[in-house]
């Protein structure tokens, strides 16, 4: 669980997948708990037979928090599983 004013790192891509990535710190403005993840059933419909498929998936419950980084412009809501506190000592 984040708290807010907690500095975490947050992996940034400026341009997609494709170009460099980095680790930035940056600020907690914002944290909403349990918003991310739990179960869903998915429904399509299958090219070969013409059959209806459905499944369940299940992703962990987490939150979510909106981030600054006092480094360069960014302020965004990213998934909490894709943060990482920073240990002060």
């Amino acid at each position: 669980m984040l708290r807010k004013g907690e500095l975490v790192q947050f992996l940034y891509k400026p341009d997609g997948w494709a170009s460099e990535k980095r680790l930035v710190l940056v600020t907690v403005l914002e944290y909403e708990p349990d918003v991310l993840g739990g179960s869903s059933i998915h429904s399509y419909r299958d090219p070969d037979t013409g059959r209806m498929v459905s499944y369940v998936s299940s992703e962990p419950v987490r939150g979510r928090a909106l981030v600054m980084s006092t480094e360069f412009d960014l302020m965004t809501w990213c998934d909490e599983a894709k943060l990482v506190k920073v240990k002060l000592s």
